[in-house]
């Protein structure tokens, strides 16, 4: 018989603020923090424009880590550590007393560690080698966040980092699902981060994905300018039921199904066929029919293309009577954390029964098929959900998730 998977605790820290209830409020309230600020470098690197992003504000890793060890860390891993504290705290899950190799550590994230590589192999060549501290080394690689973790809460299982654009963590999500049901691991923690800096954003406005005009995202919208970039972490407890069961924990959502692909031409057409076979996988995954989900949790953002080919593939797939949501609205987009927080997003509404209005969707766009995209604030008991991650390098994946209460 296969696992089931289950989370039991989540742990999230975006623009929005520190803990579950800052993301959940400001999701109803359709409240944003974006600012406008500078990255510039200007004594080592060019000149950089002002970019609107959705920055972690008031945020201190000592608060919830202690403050040993706490300055060799860089700052992906100290939020992502931070958020995995939060989401064992929230599942009731006794470090002290789990088994260390059952349990697992997987990330997603797309700049994990590049501020602090950039930086070493700058200053090495500028200043010599004398200059560069070995505590910083470790913290240069990508998967620095999950394997920092895995020492500080002794998680000796398997450790995984998933750089896939914005589908990083929902990848990292359906990865470990698969973990627990083959048995590889009882208990995951599961998530992504992506934190802000001047490498980071140079990056994305040298391969051109940084919009010029300072306006906030506008999911779907006819006026879509692209999307806002901003900084979040997100842990999900991933459990195997039998086990979360005999705890006592409570279960928040079981994931029943997972699907992804991909497309290497980038055009809206071809991300449509990569969002259709995603969700379609899913669905077959889990064994159920498109007309049993109650709502959906989309990727827009704002971007023409993704949001176009991600509404031609909904469209296809579920027609205009499921509601849809796309959280990034009032979150940014944070790449390699987004899936989770998608995911943290749809947790927190079914268990709530609600479904929150899209910020930034105004306006229908009239070249695009027609959608329900949550408007207004709706009560409603939905029980299973479909989760759209895409990325407009080609990634797309889709998860099915069901509330407790229908299981």
């Amino acid at each position: 018989m296969t696992n089931r998977v289950v989370i039991t605790g989540i742990g999230t820290i975006s623009s929005l603020g520190i803990g579950n209830k800052a993301l959940y409020t400001g999701m109803v309230e359709g409240r944003t923090a974006f600012s406008d600020r500078s990255f510039n470098d200007p004594e080592r690197f060019p000149l950089l424009p002002r970019v609107l992003i959705g920055a972690i504000e008031n945020f201190s890793a000592a608060d919830f880590l202690g403050r040993k060890g706490i300055r060799a860390l860089n700052r992906e891993s100290r939020v992502f550590m931070t958020a995995a504290v939060m989401a064992c705290k929230d599942a009731g899950l006794d470090q002290s007393s789990w088994g260390r190799k059952s349990v697992g550590v997987f990330c997603g994230s797309c700049f994990a560690g590049l501020q602090d590589y950039v930086e070493m192999f700058t200053d090495g060549l500028a200043h010599g080698v004398d200059r560069i501290s070995p505590s910083q080394g470790p913290q240069t690689g990508f998967n620095s966040p999950p394997s920092q973790l895995a020492i500080y809460v002794g998680a000796e299982g398997p450790n995984l980092t998933v750089s896939n654009g914005a589908t990083s963590s929902v990848d990292a999500i359906a990865y470990g699902s698969h973990f627990i049901r083959e048995k590889r691991a009882l208990a995951l923690l599961v998530g992504g981060v992506e934190t802000l800096s001047f490498f980071a954003v140079y990056a994305l406005a040298s391969t051109g994905c940084l919009g010029n005009e300072l306006v906030g995202p506008r999911p779907f919208d006819h006026d879509r300018k692209g999307p806002v970039y901003a900084e979040a972490g997100v842990v999900l407890v991933l459990e195997d039921y039998d086990q979360a069961h005999r705890r006592g924990a409570r279960v928040l959502v079981e994931i029943c199904g997972a699907g992804s692909a991909f497309e290497p031409d980038q055009s809206a057409p071809a991300l449509e066929q990569a969002s259709k076979r995603a969700i379609t996988e899913a669905l077959d995954s889990a064994d159920i029919d498109p007309e049993r989900i109650n709502v959906i949790f989309a990727s827009a953002n704002g971007h023409t293309v993704g949001d176009a080919a991600e509404v031609h593939a909904l469209h296809h797939v579920f027609g205009e009577a499921v509601p849809v949501y796309a959280v990034k609205g009032v979150t940014g987009e944070c790449l390699g954390a987004s899936g989770a927080l998608q995911v943290a997003a749809a947790s927190f509404c079914m268990n709530e029964h609600v479904i929150p209005a899209t910020k930034g969707f105004v306006t229908p766009d009239p070249d695009l098929p027609p959608l329900h995209i949550t408007r207004e604030y709706i009560s409603s008991n939905a029980s299973v959900a479909l989760v759209h991650s895409i990325d407009t390098s080609g990634h797309a994946t889709s998860l099915v998730l069901r509330a407790q209460q229908s299981s």
